[in-house]
């Protein structure tokens, strides 16, 4: 999410395509109680404030958000950059449990480098890390197919962690989901592997980067949605809509607004928005009224 830029680029261009068979399936129980009500995408910020929860959980509570979902790695690496250019541990036990005191789930999240080159390795020990290692909820690949598109490091990512979740006892009440574009209708992508993999799915309906208003946006992505599900019937993968409060222009409270009420019209009642900081006193105003004016 971190680059924008990438999104239109992925929206245009196409990939080549690769056939793989998926093994792990998402466990039957595929639960309906993660990312319920309003979430926000907590990006670096903590890193800057030194893991200072307070302030975030005071506000998010303030503001009626539900759950958070902090960035734990980026790819290979471990962690987030901050001011200095280093990677911060910034998701730990004590800030996920601050968030669960107060009655907020959280989440961890990390990009999904899925070049041929790529450490998929280290990028799955990282996810099954904070799945069994930390009481957080679950876990987010963020950005998939926008840092690579090998259909066999695709595979190889996300079949090792359901199979971890599945097997382990410690891990199976989490929950794990995905997160990129909205271009389900692309037939250069491997999307059935993280749709069946995955419990939930993020799409990233950015319509300042697809250069249309949010409810276009919105209803184009379920235009998309609905046309894959007629020919992919047995993905069970739940649907939670992702805007960004940022991005080309200026983001306005009316867009989010927008975005809300075009959302709640399809039935999707549960969004993140993304992200903590660039979100304006407007914008979450509107996100704590739900649209309502």
């Amino acid at each position: 999410m971190k680059r924008l830029f990438l999104y239109t680029l992925l929206f245009v261009f196409s990939f080549p395509l690769l056939s793989v068979s998926v093994e792990a399936r998402v466990s039957k129980k595929n639960s309906k109680n993660d990312f319920l009500g309003n979430g926000v995408f907590i990006w670096n910020e903590l890193c800057f404030d030194d893991n200072n929860t307070k302030p975030y959980v005071e506000k998010a509570k303030a503001k009626g958000i539900k759950f958070v979902v902090v960035k734990a790695s980026d790819g290979c690496e471990w962690g987030v950059k901050n001011s200095r250019g280093r990677f911060q541990t910034q998701l730990n036990e004590s800030v996920i449990r601050a968030f669960h005191k107060a009655g907020i789930k959280c989440y961890g999240y990390g990009t999904a480098w899925l070049k041929p080159q790529s450490d998929v390795r280290k990028a799955s020990t990282h996810a099954i890390n904070v799945l069994h290692k930390t009481s957080a909820d679950g876990f987010v690949f963020d950005d998939v197919f926008a840092y690579g598109s090998d259909a066999r490091q695709t595979e190889r990512l996300f079949s090792v962690v359901r199979k971890h979740i599945n097997a382990c006892a410690i891990c199976r009440k989490k929950t794990l989901a995905f997160s990129t574009f909205p271009s389900v209708w692309r037939t250069d992508l491997s999307w059935s592997i993280p749709l069946r993999y995955c419990d939930y799915y993020l799409p990233q309906i950015y319509w300042a980067d697809m250069r249309v208003s949010p409810a276009q946006a919105v209803n184009r992505f379920q235009q998309g949605w609905t046309g894959y599900r007629k020919n992919h019937k047995s993905i069970r993968c739940r649907i939670v809509p992702v805007a960004s409060t940022i991005g080309r222009g200026n983001v306005t409270p009316t867009q989010i607004r927008e975005f809300i009420l075009a959302c709640k019209k399809l039935g999707y009642s549960n969004l993140v928005f993304f992200r903590w900081n660039g979100t304006s006193a407007g914008e979450w105003a509107v996100i704590k009224k739900g649209g309502r004016r």
